[in-house]
């Protein structure tokens, strides 16, 4: 045994392949994760945005719609009562009958359109028949008892004629008002969702790029 030289094996190197494994994994994790992040975040905002949208279009225009004839038919019903107890013409009760009548559908619509202006439409149609009421009764006054009579419910406070006129104009003012607003509480909800869809494609993008480089 003497003479023999004992040679110590070195270790095997480890494969430059199986060093990157680890890493390619973790990338193409990372990648596929933010890949799924992204998708979520731009589908739940085109989902919103397309939401605001139908109602925009579907909804927002037919309330402003109903808005406008509403005021309408109201006008139109005092300018008629109005002009019946001027000249003691009656055709003027029917005439605003049809646009009490018309009012009326309007408020319906308006409330089926959305449900949430369910309790406004509801009061408003209150203020309308006590308004529709008065003024028929004024001008009959105006006709059958003469000047002095018609005048005393057009101006008696609280009740008169031109104080339900001016609580039912304030009413509408106020319903239209918050038509608008919602309206453009909508607009302002979609350019939001947009602008975040934007951010989240640029940041996810550029985590992407600093991976890859």
């Amino acid at each position: 045994m003497a003479g023999l030289i004992f040679i110590q094996a070195l270790p095997m190197p480890i494969p430059a392949s199986r060093k990157l494994r680890p890493l390619l994994i973790s990338f193409v994790v990372v990648t596929v994760l933010l890949a799924i992040a992204q998708t979520a975040i731009v589908t739940v905002g085109l989902n919103k945005i397309m939401a605001n949208s139908r109602y925009e279009h579907q909804v927002a225009d037919g309330l402003a719609d109903r808005m406008g004839d509403l005021r309408f038919h109201v006008v139109q019903i005092q300018q008629f009562l109005t002009d019946a107890s001027a000249t003691g013409d009656r055709d003027g009760f029917g005439d605003a009958k049809e646009h009490y009548q018309a009012a009326v559908k309007q408020l319906d619509e308006l409330k089926q359109l959305d449900p949430a202006y369910g309790d406004d439409a509801q009061a408003t149609r209150q203020l309308l028949d006590t308004f529709y009421q008065v003024g028929q009764q004024m001008a009959d006054a105006y006709i059958n008892q003469g000047r002095e009579a018609g005048n005393a419910l057009m101006k008696a406070p609280g009740t008169g004629f031109d104080e339900r006129a001016e609580a039912l104009t304030k009413k509408l003012e106020a319903l239209q008002q918050r038509v608008e607003q919602n309206v453009q509480q909508v607009v302002s909800d979609s350019e939001a969702q947009i602008a975040s869809a934007q951010t989240s494609l640029l940041l996810s993008g550029s985590v992407l790029i600093l991976l890859v480089a």
